[in-house]
């Protein structure tokens, strides 16, 4: 049998194929193997976590402070008065504190503030001492007094000694705030918005209480007649709201709704007197302070109406409105309802606003012939006899208020102030620093 070249070609295929298999069983069991051409990656050493062992340590013992020579006599030193003069002293009743010493420096005063509860001035005090050389021995007092100065008092002290020295007193005056007095709104912090703000009554002490910004400038409208909220109007479509006087507890004022303005509490603050609208369809209203009730009508007409108040005894309102194209002053008598009687009280070319009761039948009111404001006071039974009571010079007054600190009001003088006057227009004083956009103060009630 004769063998072919093509058989002994596929015997040496078959044992190079099972040789090469062979080869790769061995690199699969272990690809570590030499004869492996591309053996992998060492694998990495085997990471050891160490073990955390905790050792306590002692603390260094407690060290105690032992008082040294000078602590030690100050503890065991007891107060002895050492002989000196004696002084017999007359003191007021009341009177300022004093501190008597032989260096005399001047003395410190620093202004003080009115309070609710007390009335506080400085004192001033003369201590004449008159030596006597007749080496009398007592104990030298440093005598201090307190008591709350409400006066001018002259001590006198007879010294009998052979110093030379002239004590004098020196006073010690703490400074209280005195209470919040007026309300008003104004650009307090100067970013260019109206903020609400209180100031006591003789303009030194002032606290912004609600601060304004864009779109949202509280105007002072009231004080409630236990001078426990002030009641604003805020926002592009206004909405009167309530708050402490000390910025606390801001509410809105419930049933009273949107675009309302121009409120004001009734002298028994059991009502609320406010304008509703605006143009044509601004009216005046009235509800409960408490809200509880629904708000009642009391004009129903296509005028404007504004810058309401009440009369002391509740019974009228005088307001502004705008008729047959002039603004006047109209009475509404609240004794002849549902449909109310109407007086019209001003009837001329000039332009009067923000009226405010000061008994039954007078009130303040602003009046404008253009650019020029002024401040009025007039008896609604005889306008008649309507005076000024700020002239016709160069500045503008305006919103005027009364309580019985007497009329407060704004003026305008390139910036604008807050200013009093008497009744009767006299003792105008200004009460403040210049301001921008002040606007409605009133007097706490």
């Amino acid at each position: 049998m004769k063998i072919k070249i093509w058989d002994i070609l596929s015997v040496f295929l078959l044992l190079l194929l099972l040789i090469i298999g062979g080869l790769v069983l061995q690199v699969y069991r272990n690809p570590y193997s030499m004869i492996n051409p591309f053996p992998p990656p060492t694998a990495p050493a085997k990471l050891v976590i160490p073990t955390w062992t905790f050792t306590p340590q002692s603390m260094p013992a407690t060290w105690t402070p032992t008082p040294s020579e000078y602590e030690a006599y100050k503890i065991a030193s007891t107060s002895t008065i050492m002989p000196s003069p004696t002084y017999n002293i007359l003191y007021p009743v009341i009177r300022p504190t004093r501190t008597f010493t032989k260096t005399n420096p001047p003395a410190t005063n620093t202004p003080i503030y009115k309070t609710a509860t007390q009335t506080a001035t400085k004192g001033t005090s003369t201590v004449t001492n008159t030596p006597v050389n007749t080496n009398t021995p007592g104990p030298s007092p440093t005598p201090t007094q307190t008591g709350t100065a409400t006066n001018t008092s002259t001590a006198t002290s007879t010294a009998t000694s052979t110093s030379t020295a002239t004590p004098t007193a020196t006073a010690t005056e703490t400074p209280v705030p005195q209470p919040t007095a007026i309300a008003f709104s104004v650009d307090y912090n100067g970013d260019g918005y109206n903020d609400l703000v209180t100031m006591s009554s003789n303009g030194q002490y002032t606290n912004m209480i609600r601060a304004g910004s864009s779109g949202a400038e509280p105007i002072l409208n009231d004080w409630s007649p236990d001078g426990n909220w002030l009641i604003f109007q805020i926002g592009t479509v206004p909405q009167v709201k309530k708050i402490a006087p000390d910025g606390t507890n801001e509410s809105i004022i419930n049933n009273m709704g949107f675009n309302t303005h121009d409120a004001v509490y009734s002298p028994d603050g059991n009502w609320i007197l406010f304008i509703q609208g605006s143009g044509t369809s601004a009216e005046l209203w009235r509800m409960d302070s408490s809200g509880s009730l629904a708000p009642e009508r009391l004009t129903n007409d296509s005028y404007e109406d504004s810058y309401p108040d009440w009369s002391p005894d509740g019974h009228s309102i005088i307001y502004t409105s705008v008729r047959s194209g002039q603004t006047d002053l109209y009475l509404l008598d609240l004794n002849t309802g549902p449909t109310y009687d109407i007086t019209r009280l001003t009837n001329n070319s000039a332009r009067e606003y923000a009226t405010q009761f000061i008994a039954n039948n007078e009130f303040v009111y602003m009046v404008t012939t253009g650019s020029q404001y002024d401040v009025y006071k007039a008896d609604f039974t005889n306008m008649a006899g309507a005076s000024n009571l700020t002239g016709s010079g160069s500045t503008n007054e305006k919103y005027p208020a009364w309580a019985s600190g007497g009329i407060i009001y704004i003026q305008q003088d390139g910036t604008q102030g807050v200013y009093t006057m008497n009744n009767d227009g006299s003792g105008k004083t200004r009460l403040n620093e210049n301001y921008r956009y002040a606007i409605n103060p009133r007097w706490v009630p």
